[in-house]
């Protein structure tokens, strides 16, 4: 069987697969590929036949210009042996997911982290775009301590799925989820959470993200000073290069 290939692109190693096929274009696998004219390392992405909600919504992201999240640089429709597939052009992300940093981090790391995420999704959502999957694997931390997030859920909701504004409010929560998971531990819960932070609960569950990036920045000032940020980014660095 012949591999799905994006033209002006080579794939160089799969970076996951979510699909036992044996064709490179199988749904939801990523791959570390690198753009010919320039030599760019970037992620590919398969996905099934295009629909017009995957092209509205690559188009949306490939609008974001967030340092917080892993940029899309193009979505490209391929046909090979008469079926249609497409692919997402992503920027690759030299670092590792947050998943192994989850029991090392500072609890101003993980704020640092929550916040990034906020920002991210708040840069997406302005632009009519939800994640639908935010999870500590999602989180891409590089060598700098910088955090992006990625895999944006670009493909049409389920016909019975709520509508955009619940999306929205759930990704708020799921990003709050994720850093109380990192403070208090997987069967930990928001009243887990040290004193200093344990305010932020109320406001998570309301789904408010630009209040609770406020809280955030608030917290994070209130508990470790003016240079909170620049400490926790410092650390992340830190951790990076031991797991790496």
């Amino acid at each position: 069987m012949q591999e799905w290939s994006v033209p002006g692109y080579r794939i160089v190693r799969d970076l996951r697969s979510h699909a036992p096929r044996d064709s490179a274009g199988a749904p939801g696998r990523s791959v570390l590929a690198l753009h010919e004219a320039s030599g760019l390392p970037v992620t590919l992405r398969f996905h099934e036949e295009p629909e017009p909600r995957l092209r509205s919504d690559a188009r949306a992201l490939a609008g974001i210009t967030s340092p917080h999240v892993a940029a899309l640089y193009e979505h490209v429709e391929v046909t090979l042996d008469g079926n249609v597939g497409a692919a997402t052009v992503r920027q690759y992300v030299e670092g590792v997911s947050v998943r192994p940093l989850l029991t090392k981090l500072a609890h101003s790391s993980a704020l640092a982290i929550l916040r990034a995420g906020l920002l991210a999704l708040d840069a997406a959502h302005a632009r009519g775009v939800t994640h639908r999957g935010y999870k500590p694997e999602n989180l891409l931390v590089d060598a700098s301590g910088a955090v992006r997030l990625a895999d944006f859920a670009i493909a049409p909701p389920p016909p019975e799925a709520p509508e955009p504004t619940g999306y929205r409010e759930d990704d708020v929560r799921s990003a709050f989820a994720v850093f109380v998971e990192s403070v208090a531990g997987p069967r930990g819960g928001a009243q887990k959470l040290p004193r200093k932070l344990r305010g932020l609960g109320p406001v998570a569950v309301a789904g408010d993200g630009a209040a609770l990036l406020d809280a955030v920045s608030r917290a994070g000032h209130d508990a470790w000073g003016s240079q909170w940020l620049e400490r926790a980014q410092r650390e992340l660095a830190r951790l990076v290069s031991k797991v790496r």
